[in-house]
């Protein structure tokens, strides 16, 4: 199952029901909006990483949830 949105990614980080995230890094800059892992006085997240792929215009990092 895939999960997207900033916010219901992050509802889904504290409820404990992922395993696994994919962050695309994009050398764009957007402005304001919701930030995926900032969340003060939340719970902390440890991530491991597991695979990193790169093109001359993204990056991908797939990360276990731990």
């Amino acid at each position: 199952m895939a999960v997207l949105g900033a916010s219901t990614a992050r509802k889904c980080l504290e409820a404990g029901v992922l395993d696994e995230i994919l962050v695309h890094i994009v050398p764009v800059l957007l402005g304001d909006g919701v930030h995926n892992f900032d969340h003060p006085g939340g719970t902390k997240v440890t991530l491991e990483p597991i695979k990193y792929t790169t093109t001359p215009k993204v990056t991908n990092m797939w990360l276990r949830v731990k």
